[in-house]
This record gives structure tokens, sequence and C-alpha cells, in this order.
């Protein structure tokens, strides 16, 4: 079973709250498990079939975000962060840049009332 599977068979009950961090849509480097472009559609239909629970899925900021999670049904909050980089050995960090990093929460406005409102 993959994570969109296991993402399908979760509870959609409003006492859940589902967290997904997936392999970012463009990155340097390889993952491990990484997705390509048809997993990151099944996982965003998965999360986006649960009505009841609260769903936060976590990405860099990329344009391609506002077809997979529509704005109708998903709100797109703005976290910058610094991210630690090291050098090409991995021998220690080198320095720092700015991460475009959003979530994704499904329902609209769900920041204002609160998170899990």
């Amino acid at each position: 079973m993959d994570c969109v599977e296991m993402a399908s068979r979760l509870d959609d009950s409003p006492e859940w709250v589902i967290y997904a961090d997936p392999p970012y849509l463009r990155k340097g480097s390889k993952y491990v498990h990484d997705f390509e472009a048809k997993d990151h559609r099944r996982l965003a239909e998965a999360l986006t079939a649960k009505r009841r629970a609260r769903v936060v899925v976590s990405y860099y900021d990329e344009p391609e975000l506002a077809e997979l999670y529509p704005t109708d049904r998903w709100t797109k909050v703005a976290l910058p962060m610094h991210k630690g980089l090291v050098n090409a050995k991995g021998r220690g960090p080198i320095g720092q840049e700015m991460a475009p990093e959003v979530l994704l929460i499904n329902g609209p406005s769900c920041v204002e009332g609160g998170l899990f409102s």
C-alpha cells in the first residue's frame, strides 16, 4: 500500500486531522521515495475527497498547486522559512536561504477563525 492508498482509507471524520508532506514538485535532489506528476495528482484527489476531516498539506509554493488544490476547496497559507544549506559532501552548514513553504488547508478561510475551527 502506498501513501495515496493509505490516505484514501483514512476515516473522513471531523475528529481526524491529516497532515501530508509529499516530495516537492520541483527539487534539486532525488528523494528515496520520489513522486512523479501523476503521484501528486493522485494524492491531491485522495485528500480533496475528505470533506469532514481537516487536511493540511505542505509544499513549496508552485503555480501547479492552484490546479492540484483549487482555492474554492483549499486555503493556501504562506509560511516562508529559512532552510539550512550544507555543502555538497554533507560536511556541515554553509548558510541559509528562504524557502517558499506553504500550507494547503481544506476548507475556505479556515485560518481566520482558527486553524482547526
